[in-house]
């Protein structure tokens, strides 16, 4: 197998995790039962990203996270991301890198904007509905001017 591909796609029994060089954007899907095991198991993998591939991380223009697939999200994941999300924060300056969040339902929009509350820096993410709204958040938050 390609090692450069091996280190931009990752697949486990809950996340589907891949780089689209196209668009270059970061697309995660999530599956079955969240839990903190399952959050680390991601931040983990997007860490040595970010340590094997620095230069791909600052092309990225964005990442898209897809929960519509999730059948629960455990209550101690709330901590666990945020925890892990300020591990990568530190490692990777990403302010400018916007994530669109798509949720199923109101129920899960609801339990993913705690979340984002909690782990911060709300500006560059959005909570959304569909991909194409994710991309078009995308497009419009590199299109705002810099301050």
């Amino acid at each position: 197998m390609n090692e450069t591909v091996a280190l931009v796609r990752y697949i486990s029994e809950h996340i589907a995790a891949y780089y689209d060089e196209e668009r270059q954007i970061l697309r995660v899907k999530y599956l079955g039962v969240l839990t903190p095991a399952v959050t680390a198991e991601f931040y983990q993998w997007l860490g040595s990203i970010i340590k094997a591939q620095p230069a791909k991380v600052m092309t990225a223009r964005g990442s898209i996270y897809d929960f519509r697939d999730v059948t629960e999200f455990a209550n101690s994941n709330i901590s666990s991301t945020a925890r892990q999300s300020e591990q990568v924060n530190q490692q990777a300056d990403l302010q400018n890198h916007p994530v669109a969040i798509i949720a199923k339902d109101a129920i899960q929009s609801a339990t993913l904007t705690v979340t984002m509350r909690v782990s911060g820096q709300q500006d560059r993410k959005r909570i959304v509905k569909t991909e194409a709204d994710a991309i078009a958040f995308i497009d419009e938050f590199h299109a705002r001017p810099r301050e």
